[in-house]
């Protein structure tokens, strides 16, 4: 048996397989068929976008969902790519040819990384990836992506709540902008906060 998964998200997207040595050639080439020519038809490009406007819609969001938007709202400043979140106008306002070319530009060999554990021959690995991937070609390339500053002290301290209706739940959501990943003391403050109740 094998299992192969594609999971977008809002920085990377993640590819998973699992499969049985005599099956994971096969599934290599329906990975490469996958990533090289996706199918972007305007029936199925409704499909999703229906989906995605009908999750965004506020009045279909639990109250927690609804907080999670709230909170994001008031740590990012404006200018910050990650408070802006998607809505059911801008999914709605998509045409196919945007995906088609965010396809082109960010998706290729240049901006994937492919990592494979298990048992085989290291040699053997090697040859039948560069069989199967070997010849492909694109102009992506990695993007470089600034961020504007978020200073804690840029943060006006206050309040925000909301009713939800029909919400059987009261929602408390407390949070601040983290320190940057490059900073010295990151690991240090990750313990701290598994330690201070991370994810029990």
């Amino acid at each position: 048996g094998s299992r192969l998964s594609i999971t977008p998200g809002r920085e990377t997207t993640a590819i998973s397989g699992v499969a049985l040595r005599k099956n994971f050639h096969r599934q290599m080439l329906i990975l490469s068929e996958s990533l090289r020519f996706p199918s972007f038809e305007n029936e199925t490009l409704g499909l999703v976008k229906e989906a995605m406007m009908a999750s965004s819609d506020p009045s279909y969001m639990s109250a927690e969902e609804r907080g999670h938007r709230m909170l994001i709202e008031a740590i990012f400043p404006d200018n910050h790519p990650f408070r802006h979140l998607a809505t059911e106008q801008s999914l709605a306002s998509i045409p196919e040819a945007d995906v088609v070319s965010f396809f082109r530009a960010n998706y290729g060999p240049k901006t994937t990384k492919l990592i494979v554990t298990g048992s085989f021959e290291v040699d053997d690995m090697r040859s039948l990836l560069e069989e199967v991937f070997g010849d492909w070609k694109s102009d992506a390339t990695p993007p470089t992506a600034v961020f504007p500053e978020t200073q804690a002290t840029a943060i006006t301290p206050g309040t925000v709540r909301e009713k939800v209706s029909g919400s059987a739940d009261v929602i408390t959501m407390v949070g601040r902008s983290g320190i940057s990943r490059c900073a010295d003391n990151y690991w240090v403050a990750l313990v701290a906060n598994q330690i201070l109740g991370g994810d029990t």
